[in-house]
């Protein structure tokens, strides 16, 4: 491997990084702001329902700190160790992940 695919592959790991970190954020927001709304409605809630809600947002909550305390620097760093170790296969996955990710985001604009 060539010191160009090289630093191509660790800026790669670098943006992706950077991606990774600001969709974690933006999951654990998400999260947060669901198990409140879920909160919100099990007050005004009776009975089985209230208990249902609150048991859900208790979920939701649970899974939003998982996200807040998954650590993406070592997934990445496991990534970029495959990289190197398979350049050509690492950056079909690239491609190919990249293609669903536009293809998702363009299904989410229309």
């Amino acid at each position: 491997m060539t010191d160009r695919e090289i630093d191509m592959i660790d800026d790669f790991a670098a943006h992706a990084e950077d991606v990774a970190t600001d969709a974690q954020r933006a999951t654990r927001d998400i999260f947060a702001r669901t198990a409140d709304r879920l909160r919100d409605k099990a007050e005004h809630a009776e009975g089985r329902i209230a208990k249902l809600a609150d048991g859900a947002a208790n979920a939701v909550e649970s899974t939003g700190e998982y996200v807040r305390d998954f650590d993406t620097r070592a997934m990445l760093s496991d990534v970029r160790s495959m990289a190197k170790r398979h350049p050509g296969a690492s950056l079909v996955a690239a491609a190919a992940v990249g293609f669903l990710v536009a293809r998702a985001l363009k299904r989410n604009d229309s």
